[in-house]
């Protein structure tokens, strides 16, 4: 379990470092908001804040929501 863990982590920290070396500028709005929320449930996996993961992931669906309905 703890390989799986640290390969999970291992992933967040490229999709992380991809992310942080992305040019934001050619995104709009939705695009930029979606790239911050992937980048800061990456960091809750790799810091193990388990709390952060699912503010970040209430406020995806809550947000989500708002914007279909």
């Amino acid at each position: 379990m703890k390989r799986v863990q640290e390969a999970r982590r291992n992933d967040c920290k490229k999709v992380m470092n991809y992310i942080n070396s992305m040019d934001f500028t050619s995104l709009d709005d939705k695009e930029i908001r979606t790239m911050v929320m992937i980048r800061e449930l990456g960091n809750g996996i790799v810091n193990r804040q388990t709390k952060l993961v699912r503010k970040v992931l209430h406020l995806k669906l809550d947000f989500s929501f708002h914007c279909v309905g």
